[in-house]
Order: structure tokens, then C-alpha cells, then sequence
């Protein structure tokens, strides 16, 4: 890993505080191209993605650099292992690691960035039997990425009935804090209560994304034919046959591997 000179990105006790550093590009995106520029990569037009978790920005058409905050780390080590293990293994293009390393304790990813259009754009306009086509490929391939061996992945934090109770003990204020309709926050701590019975904790592990979303990266391919080339960057190990799988209706690997 290349250890990078020079700026620094602060430290951040909090997500709240982490999140307004991300929403003001200023403050760090000369870092992010110093750290592009220290790979000997074009930094001629640069793309800030607004969207996701981590700092993200498009490096020309061909690259995404993926800079996250010590405190997410975890997403760090799931992404990278992840395209680790899938890389060969999917019938999917999916993002290859050009470079990585750290910039103030914070670890970086430079990948290549996926030609496409988000599925949200493209979806309305497909006809029936071209979005059966899409859903049984997502269906696929979430089969092959379910398939792949866990490799480095089986020891990332946190563990699957870990995560999965935190998830469903800051769901209603993370659902407050994006506007939920009162209608639905209504009934939305009745479905966390049986959500603690429906979702096996202990069954054998399988890599689990949550990108399996409407926000799904469509190739030209899609768009004609019902072809889709997207997949997803981060995973976690989880129980096979997980809910949270089953029930998410189609994958998102952000154009170029945007994410999060």
C-alpha cells in the first residue's frame, strides 16, 4: 500500500461530522487529487459524486477514487475484499483495484469505473419481458456472488447478528432523520419486533451486499436487450438465505462503481 504525504484529513470522533466534511467538496478535494496525482493519475476533470457514504470522485471516465474515514474502515476492508473474491467469478463486469493505500489514517481505493446509466433512468422504459430479463439476472447473479468462497471476507467486522441488531436499533431515527412518512413510521416498530424472529442470525455465511437496489447501473446492452451489467462493490458476510437479500428488487453498482 503507498502511504501518501503532505494534507491532512482530520479526524472525526462522529458520523454527523464526518458527513458535513463530505458535503463540502472544498475542504477536501485538493487532498483527493493530491492523493490521484501521487499515483501518477489524470486529474484533469474530476467528478465530486454527491451521493454514498464515503469521498468519492471521478477521475476522467476510466477511474473512481474511493477515500474512507478511519471510522468507517469496515467499509474499507469489505469493499476491497469483496472485489477481491468476486473478481473472475461473476458473469458481470464488476470494478478492478487499480491502487490503494492511506492518507491520514484514512485507506483509499482506486477503481475502474463501469460504463452505464442508472437503472432508475432506464427502468421505466423497458418493456415487461425486458424486465423479467433484468430481474432473473440480478437473480443470477446475486446466486454467483452467494456462491463465491468468503476467503479474507469470513473475518470482517461486524459479525452478521452484530450488524444486523444495530441495524434495527437506530432504523426508526435513521428513517426519522430522511423524512419517512408518519403513515409508515407508524407501523415501522411492529415490523422491527418481528424482524429480531424472521432473520436467521446463524445460518452458514454467504457474501451479502446491500447494493441490490432500484438504483441499478445499466450497460447500453440493458437498454436494447435487457441485459444488465451491474453488481455491487461492498458486501458483508451473511446467513445464506437472509431476507435482506430476498427481498431487495435489483442491484446497484453505480455507474463506475460510484457507491458508497
Amino acid at each position: 500500500m503507498t502511504i501518501v504525504p503532505s494534507q491532512k484529513l482530520p479526524a472525526f470522533a462522529d458520523a454527523e461530522s464526518f458527513r458535513a466534511f463530505r458535503a463540502d467538496p472544498p475542504q477536501w478535494l485538493p487532498i483527493a487529487l493530491g492523493i490521484a496525482r501521487s499515483h501518477g493519475l489524470d486529474v484533469g476533470a474530476p467528478h465530486v459524486f454527491a451521493t454514498g457514504t464515503n469521498l468519492v470522485v471521478g477521475l476522467g471516465e476510466r477511474l473512481i477514487l474511493k477515500i474512507f474515514p478511519p471510522l468507517l474502515r469496515s467499509q474499507f476492508l469489505s469493499e476491497r475484499g469483496s472485489l477481491t473474491q468476486l473478481a473472475g467469478r461473476l458473469s458481470l463486469p464488476i470494478p478492478e483495484i487499480v491502487a490503494e493505500g492511506v492518507r491520514d489514517g484514512w485507506p483509499y481505493l482506486v477503481i475502474t469505473r463501469l460504463a452505464g446509466t442508472l437503472g432508475s433512468e432506464v427502468w421505466p422504459s423497458l418493456a415487461e419481458d425486458q424486465k423479467e430479463r433484468v430481474l432473473r439476472q440480478i437473480g443470477e447473479t446475486i446466486a454467483s456472488v452467494q456462491r463465491a468462497p468468503l476467503g479474507p471476507l469470513a473475518h470482517i467486522e461486524p459479525r452478521w447478528a452484530d450488524f444486523m441488531r444495530a441495524q434495527m436499533q437506530g432504523c426508526r431515527a435513521r428513517h426519522e432523520r430522511l423524512g419517512l412518512a408518519p403513515k409508515f413510521l407508524e407501523g415501522l416498530d411492529d415490523l422491527l419486533r418481528d424482524a429480531a424472529a424472521l432473520i436467521p442470525m446463524d445460518a452458514p455465511p454467504v457474501i451479502l451486499t446491500g447494493e441490490y437496489i432500484p438504483r441499478i447501473s445499466c450497460s447500453p446492452a440493458m437498454t436494447a436487450h435487457g441485459r444488465s451489467k451491474a453488481c455491487s462493490t461492498s458486501a458483508t458476510c451473511a446467513p445464506a438465505g437472509a431476507t435482506t437479500t430476498c427481498s431487495a428488487p435489483a442491484p446497484s453498482w453505480p455507474r463506475a462503481g460510484r457507491g458508497g
